[in-house]
């Protein structure tokens, strides 16, 4: 397939909403604009899985201000563990013990919870 041909499937992808497909096809085509696109989808719904497919990922790939930017977004989406993963990805241990503090309080439930689903019930 020409690159046009793999950035036309990664566009057809994307207005399907199947941004990782489109990834993988904007990236073998070299189809920068494309990948600029699904990088800005990333950074406004807090994705940080999409985030690093998008920069290569590689740890350390992308600028630590877009994975601090991407972090703070996670927060106010309340997507705790893409939070984690974008602020251990700036190296801001601050704010990843901060989201790493909130996804830990939103998985502690006392022992005897009727949510807790590993209770065993006699």
């Amino acid at each position: 397939m020409t690159p046009e041909e793999l950035a036309s499937w990664g566009e057809c992808y994307l207005e399907a909403s199947r941004v990782f497909d489109a990834a993988e096809f904007f990236k073998k085509a070299g189809h920068q604009e494309g990948l600029d696109r699904l990088k800005q989808i990333a950074l406004e719904q807090g994705d940080a899985f999409l985030f690093k497919v998008v920069v290569g990922g590689v740890p350390g790939k992308g600028k630590a201000s877009d994975w601090d930017a991407l972090g703070r977004r996670a927060m106010e989406l309340e997507k705790f563990s893409h939070a984690v993963n974008a602020f251990l990805a700036s190296g801001n241990e601050e704010e990843r013990k901060r989201a790493q503090d909130e996804l830990n309080t939103l998985f502690s439930r006392p022992a005897e919870s009727a949510a807790n689903p590993l209770q065993v019930v006699e």
